[in-house]
């Protein structure tokens, strides 16, 4: 089997320090230290567990929540949430792909709409009445969903190097798409070829160089996982986003990277037009994981944007 998106990871990841408490810890994980957020188990409107990173919340301060990608545990953002010290900050662990609790067998709702509904229980649990938002990669089409289905609950919004799935007629596809495109599909077919998948992917690849690295890979790594980000991403490859993108009434940030090497410039810019009330679509030096650098142009872009655009 040759290259898959799984190896073409390695390598393109900022370097990590250690890691933060996880479930294990949870009782050295309740410093107000921002290196060390507080973390909670809630249950969604579905009766999903949902793990959730947070930080003091402080009365008067503003509420951002960040949504990641699926299969990505929140310590991997440790940097960007350092950089966030002036707001309350949320953020959680996409349900179930990478859920070690959850039983092998038993499906879990994967959909763009359960996601969203998870950002919704997540501010409701806390009591948080409306919050900026910060969507990445796959997360932006989530971030983007959540606005336009629970739109008083979204103040602005910025979408970094969103993965928005657009089909290959109107937007061109990176290396990274296409393999993704032929590898997850085929996983979600079932768990016994993904465990085929995982055992091939896991016979080339080489040892991560960094925590981000690892964490990156993490959903490629377990026979389990692979499945579950196989279904998850069949759901995903469903919506149009440039559709839902018309819907969204919030004041809205895009940006770009110039050598992102996982998904295109052009879908940003395509995304970016159709929104009502878009303040920029920015294409900053940096790779797809440049909001996770410090002293990164995409964080301070983050920040001016959130600064200046106070209503």
């Amino acid at each position: 089997m040759r290259q898959h998106a799984y190896q073409r990871m390695q390598g393109t990841t900022p370097d990590g320090d250690a890691a933060w408490q996880d479930d294990g810890s949870r009782a050295a994980s309740t410093s107000p230290s921002r290196d060390r957020m507080r973390e909670s188990v809630i249950e969604s409107v579905d009766g999903q567990a949902i793990r959730v990173l947070h930080s003091d919340l402080v009365p008067g301060r503003r509420h951002m929540t960040v949504v990641l990608p699926f299969g990505f545990r929140p310590e991997a953002a440790r940097r960007l949430f350092a950089q966030l010290s002036q707001v309350n900050l949320l953020t959680w662990q996409s349900r179930a792909i990478i859920d070690r609790s959850a039983e092998d067998g038993v499906d879990a709702v994967l959909t763009p709409q359960a996601h969203a509904a998870d950002f919704a229980a997540v501010l409701k649990h806390f009591d948080v009445g409306k919050s900026d938002v910060i969507g990445f990669c796959s997360g932006a089409g989530i971030a983007l969903l959540a606005a336009s289905e629970y739109g008083p609950m979204v103040d602005r919004l910025a979408l970094v190097c969103g993965e928005y799935m657009l089909p290959p007629d109107i937007c061109r596809q990176t290396v990274f798409q296409r393999e993704v495109d032929r590898l997850l599909p085929l996983a979600a077919t079932g768990r016994g070829i993904a465990r085929i998948l995982c055992e091939k992917l896991a016979s080339g690849k080489v040892a991560p160089k960094s925590e981000l690295e690892a964490e990156v890979a993490l959903p490629f790594s377990d026979p389990e996982y692979l499945y579950r980000h196989g279904v998850n991403y069949l759901s995903y490859r469903r919506m149009d986003f440039r559709r839902v993108a018309k819907e969204v009434r919030q004041r809205t940030l895009v940006i770009s990277t110039q050598d992102d090497q996982q998904v295109t410039r052009e879908g940003s810019a395509l995304l970016a037009a159709a929104l009502p009330d878009m303040a920029r679509h920015l294409d900053l030096p940096g790779d797809h994981y440049a909001i996770f650098r410090d002293a990164s142009p995409v964080v301070e872009a983050l920040l001016r944007f959130f600064q200046q655009e106070r209503r």
